[in-house]
């Protein structure tokens, strides 16, 4: 079979896969950004405990927000803080290679430290899973730690 008729039907059958699996995809997922609600909902669903307010309950300094603390001890993902000012669970993974990998090489050592730097725990204090379900829903324009316990999350449009 000639290579031109070997490409046609490996672009069908893509183009047939592709249509098959369309409205399953998120063609655009930052179309519009949820509403406070839909995000407060949203992280309920990934902390059902958690601690979260309208932030015109927190303060009257910002109204259209969420305020979360780091201090809540529902507010974990797999045991970890969600919210972390000081992102020291990062800090955990780094010396948790000195005190429990003690029989690596200075290379090996190196290359697992740059492992921990390439996939973080954290992205501006807020946990990865966490930050990526706001990332998704349009929520991660205005992220402000009041203080070290206290951080207030916005849209833009909200500022």
């Amino acid at each position: 079979m000639p290579s031109i008729y070997k490409w046609s039907i490996l672009t069908y059958t893509n183009i047939y896969i592709l249509l098959m699996y369309i409205p399953y995809m998120e063609l655009n997922p930052m179309t519009k950004p949820q509403t406070r609600s839909q995000i407060i909902k949203g992280l309920k669903k990934l902390m059902p405990e958690m601690w979260v307010k309208k932030s015109e309950e927190y303060s009257s300094l910002i109204s259209g927000g969420i305020v979360v603390t780091s201090e809540d001890e529902k507010s974990r993902i797999n045991g970890i803080p969600a919210f972390d000012y000081y992102e020291e669970a990062h800090q955990l993974s780094l010396d948790a290679i000195d005190e429990f990998e003690p029989n690596l090489t200075p290379e090996q050592r190196t290359e697992r430290r740059k492992q921990v730097f390439k996939n973080p725990t954290y992205i501006n204090g807020i946990h990865t899973e966490v930050y990526s379900f706001l990332e998704k829903h349009g929520w991660t324009d205005y992220q402000e730690w009041e203080t070290s316990g206290t951080l207030v999350l916005a849209t833009e449009d909200v500022l």
